[in-house]
C-alpha cells in the first residue's frame, strides 16, 4: 500500500527468504508494504494535460516531473495494493482546443483522473469529465465554484483556490501592518492578469480587504502576452498602496516584480504560487529581495518528508535523482501526487480485486481527512461538499536570493465569493 515504503534491501531480502524457503532462485518481483505483488490487481491510469510548450513551462516542467517521478516510485515499490498507476501526459501547449484533444484522448486510454494544469483548460474540461464520471484535478487554480462537490461532483482541486491563496495574503498583510504598530487601515492594490483567472484573484484580494477592515484602493489588469508592466504599475502607483498582491504567471510576474521596484515602489509584494519561482529570482537580481508569495506547498527548500522520499528511492534504487526536484514548482506537483495516490489508495480499498471507477476515486478523495502528504501540504480534509479541502497556504519570502518560510499554513477569511 502507497505510503509505507519498503527500500530496496528490504525487499531484496524478502525475495531471498522466499527463494531459501522454496530452495530455489528468488525471482525479481516487486512488492508494497501489504505483499502484493506489482500487476495483482488491476493497473490504474491518471493523466495529465501538460503545460511543458506555452506560456508556462516551468510550471508543466515542475509539476509534470514530480507526478512522473511520485508515480515511478509507488510502482517501483508495488505500487497502489498492487495496482501500477500508469501515469499519461499529453502536451496542451496551455491550448484549450489542444487540452480538449488531449482530455479525449485520456478518456479513450482509461483514465479515471485528468490533471487540467490552468483555468481556461480546467474550465474547459471540467464539464464534459462531469457527464464521464472521471475526476479533472484543477489544482491551485481559479474557478472558486469548483470546490462546491454538489455543483461539481467530478471536479478536484484538493488545493487552495486562487480566492483562498488571495484571501490568505490579505491576511498576512493585515497582520503585518498590525504588528508594525501602524495605524488606520492598511491600502491594498491588486495586479492581475487580464483574464478570469486574474480578475477572480483580485476582486478575493477586495472581498477579503472588506472582511479585514482594509482598503482595497486599485486593482489592475495586464495581458498575459504582455512585454511591459509600466501601464499598470504607474496605475497602482498613482493609489498609493502599502501592499501589492498579483495574480499572474508565466513572464510577467518577472515583469511585475522590475516594474515595481523600478518605479520606486518600496513596499511588501505578494504573489499567488504559480508567480512564485527561481525565474524571479534571476531575472529580478535585487528586484527580487524581499518578494514574497503563497505556496500551497512546503519548497523544496524546506525539505518536506514527500521529497526525502524520493531521495531515499533514488538512492536505494540507483535512479538518477530529478535535477528538476530542486525547482519550486516540483514543490507544487508533490503536493497533487501525494493527494491524487492517497485517493487512489482510499478507492483501492473500496475497489478490493476490482477496477478503480471515477465514481471511486471520487469516493476516495471524499475519504481523505487531516492528511499532509509527507510534510508538504498543508492538513487537508476532502468531504461530499467541499472538493478543495484547504485553505491555508504557506508564505515565501526571497531573501539573499533564496526562499525563506515566513509563515506556516495562514488562512484568510472565508469570502462570500466562496461556496
Amino acid at each position: 500500500m502507497q505510503g509505507k515504503r519498503w527500500t530496496g534491501s528490504a525487499l531484496l531480502l524478502t525475495a531471498m527468504l522466499l527463494a531459501s524457503a522454496c530452495g530455489g532462485e528468488a525471482e525479481s518481483t516487486t512488492t508494497d508494504a501489504a505483499g502484493d505483488e506489482l500487476g495483482s490487481k488491476p493497473a490504474v491510469t491518471v493523466g495529465m494535460t501538460g503545460v511543458r510548450v506555452g506560456p508556462i513551462p516551468a510550471i508543466g516542467r515542475g509539476v509534470g516531473d514530480a507526478l512522473k517521478d511520485w508515480f515511478a516510485m509507488v510502482n517501483d515499490q508495488g505500487g497502489i495494493d498492487g495496482r501500477e498507476v500508469v501515469f499519461e501526459e499529453i502536451e496542451s501547449e496551455y491550448a484549450v482546443p489542444k487540452a480538449v484533444e488531449a482530455y479525449t484522448k485520456l478518456k479513450q486510454d482509461g483514465a479515471v483522473a485528468v490533471i487540467a494544469m490552468g483555468t481556461p483548460l480546467a474550465a474547459a474540461i471540467i464539464p464534459m469529465s462531469q457527464a464521464d464520471k472521471i475526476i479533472t484535478i484543477n489544482p491551485g487554480v481559479g474557478l472558486v465554484d469548483s470546490v462546491d462537490g454538489n455543483k461539481y461532483p467530478y471536479a478536484m482541486p484538493a488545493t487552495p483556490t486562487y480566492a483562498a491563496q488571495m484571501s490568505a495574503l490579505t491576511q498576512w498583510a493585515v497582520n503585518d501592518w498590525e504588528e508594525k504598530g501602524e495605524s488606520g487601515a492598511p491600502k491594498l492594490a491588486c495586479i492581475g492578469w487580464d483574464n478570469p483567472a486574474g480578475k477572480e484573484g483580485c476582486a478575493a484580494m477586495d472581498a477579503a480587504a472588506e472582511e479585514l477592515d482594509a482598503d482595497a484602493v486599485a486593482s489592475t489588469f495586464i495581458p498575459p502576452a504582455a512585454v511591459d508592466a509600466g501601464p499598470q504599475v504607474l496605475e497602482v502607483k498613482q493609489a498609493d498602496p502599502d501592499y501589492i498582491l498579483t495574480g499572474t504567471g508565466g513572464k510577467t510576474p518577472t515583469l511585475v516584480v522590475n516594474g515595481v521596484r523600478d518605479a520606486g515602489l518600496d513596499v511588501p509584494l505578494l504573489t499567488w504560487h504559480w508567480g512564485l519561482s527561481q525565474d524571479e529570482i534571476e531575472a529580478g537580481g535585487e528586484n527580487a529581495e524581499g518578494y514574497m508569495g503563497s505556496s500551497m506547498a512546503k519548497m523544496p527548500q524546506s525539505d518536506p518528508e514527500a521529497l526525502q522520499m524520493l531521495r531515499d528511492w533514488w538512492e536505494e534504487s540507483g535512479e538518477t535523482p530529478n535535477p528538476v526536484a530542486d525547482e519550486v514548482f516540483y514543490g507544487q506537483g508533490l503536493v497533487i501526487a501525494t493527494m491524487l495516490a492517497k485517493a487512489l489508495e482510499n478507492a483501492s480499498e473500496l475497489a478490493g480485486d476490482g477496477e478503480i471507477t471515477g465514481e471511486l476515486l471520487k469516493a476516495g478523495y471524499e475519504s481523505i481527512e487531516d492528511f499532509d502528504g509527507y510534510g508538504v501540504a498543508c492538513p487537508t480534509t476532502i468531504t461530499e461538499e467541499d472538493h478543495g479541502g484547504v485553505r491555508a497556504v504557506n508564505i515565501y519570502r526571497v531573501e539573499d536570493g533564496a526562499f525563506v518560510l515566513v509563515e506556516d499554513c495562514i488562512e484568510g477569511p472565508k469570502l462570500d465569493i466562496e461556496p
